[in-house]
């Protein structure tokens, strides 16, 4: 898979962002949400240590997919999926 050190390339070559993907997990607080993660650990000055961290999960035919950007972004990803789907119906 994508765990590990990953470059992607931007700008049609002219430059290079590198994260490090952590391997996919479920929500402490919810299983049913996929989190993905990953740090930025080079990339376009001053965004070294950003954090990546997105949230996937569904519920009666809704499918949230969401991203959250941060040094630090705690559980902020989770919290937000947690809270859509608390409130859809099913």
């Amino acid at each position: 898979g994508c765990v590990g050190a990953l470059t992607q390339t931007l700008d049609y070559g002219r430059g290079t962002v590198r994260y490090q993907v952590d391997p996919v997990s479920r929500a402490p607080g919810d299983p049913s949400i996929v989190m993905l993660k990953a740090t930025m650990i080079e990339g376009p000055r001053g965004l070294d240590g950003i954090r990546n961290v997105r949230a996937i999960a569904a519920k009666s035919n809704v499918l949230i997919d969401l991203v959250v950007f941060s040094q630090d972004p705690g559980s902020s990803a989770e919290d937000i999926t947690a809270a859509i789907l608390a409130r859809i119906p099913g």
